[in-house]
């Protein structure tokens, strides 16, 4: 619903203010961690809360995860296509 949204964009805007330079996609997959728990919650004390708990090791965990899972998908491609040009 409406409220829900203004809320949402409450919480994005104040992500947007943190000195973590990241990609978009990886900004996004922060974004929904933080929205899950809050949308969990339904209450906005908790989005704020949440928003000055934030901190960056959290956010490298994340980065981490991501880059880790980017890894492994890139060696499989690189893999799958030695394996088509070698026949």
């Amino acid at each position: 619903d409406r409220a829900q949204k203004v809320m949402i964009d409450i919480a994005k805007e104040e992500l947007n203010n943190y000195d973590v330079i990241i990609s978009d996609y990886r900004m996004d997959a922060i974004d929904g961690v933080l929205i899950n728990k809050f949308l969990k919650s339904k209450s906005i004390i908790t989005l704020f809360i949440l928003i000055s708990s934030f901190d960056y090791a959290e956010i490298k965990k994340h980065i981490d995860t991501l880059q880790s899972k980017e890894d492994a998908l890139e060696e499989d491609t690189d893999e799958y296509l030695r394996t088509i040009f070698s026949e």
